[in-house]
Formats: C-alpha cells, structure tokens, sequence
C-alpha cells in the first residue's frame, strides 16, 4: 500500500492559556515524569544541590544562567528544560500554533511563551523613570 504525504494545509496561533510565575521561572517537562524522578529540596540560596532533580537542583544553574537543559538520572537529555522568565514573577500567554495534517487532522506543532513585550518594557522603563503610565 503507497504511503499518503503528510502535508500542511494551514497554520495559525492561538492563545492556549496563561502560566503563572512566583519563582521567576519556568519549566517545560512531561508531567508523567514528576512522580518518577522529582525529589523535594528546599532552595538553599546558592551552593550546589543534593539532587538535581528538585527545586533547588533546578534554581541552582539558573542562579547563573538563563536557561538549563534537565537530565534524566542517568544522565542523558531530555528530562526537561528550564529557563528565567521574563523579568521575573507574573503571568505569562502561552499560545499554540495549530497545523491541519492531512491523515491527522488538526494537531500543535508549535507552543509559545510570551514574556517580553514591547508593552511591558514601556511600563517597566516608566516605573525605573517615575515617569506616570499612559
């Protein structure tokens, strides 16, 4: 039997929902892996973590950078990906981009965060400034 081409018939975005923020951070990972490999760790403040798989073995790295790639125990990728958020604490849209696949329907082949506007750096630079909002 000849296999059917899998084309894409049209895109467009869409909001998915919002995420909220307290940590100044974010994280994308399969929700079936938490049960199985996340350990409760307090966050020390800096310091290295007892388990890379907690809290605080996520904070950790990004006390010094923006993004981290988290491992599975056994040390290869894929886990989940961390990363700051924007200029910090807050809620985020997060939008899907919806492709039609012939064969299979209407699926997301893309997600987005959105964390920086142009909007939010006007009222951040006017509060640094004491400047009044429009």
């Amino acid at each position: 039997m000849k296999q059917k081409k899998v084309e894409k018939k049209k895109d467009e975005w869409t909001k998915i929902g919002v995420v909220g923020v307290d940590s100044g951070q974010l994280m994308i990972c399969d929700p079936g892996y938490i049960d199985g490999h996340w350990t409760e760790e307090e966050f020390t403040g800096g310091g290295k973590a007892k388990n890379p798989l907690s809290y605080n073995g996520i904070c950790q790295p990004l006390l010094k950078k923006s993004a981290t790639q988290v491992n599975f125990p056994m040390g290869h990728a894929g886990l989940a990906v961390a990363f700051s958020s924007g200029l910090g604490d807050g809620l985020y849209d997060v939008f899907a981009k919806y492709e039609e696949l012939d064969g299979w329907g209407r699926r997301i082949v893309e997600v987005k965060i959105v964390l920086l506007t142009d909007e939010h750096l006007d009222i951040c630079n006017q509060v640094l400034m004491g400047a009044p909002r429009k």
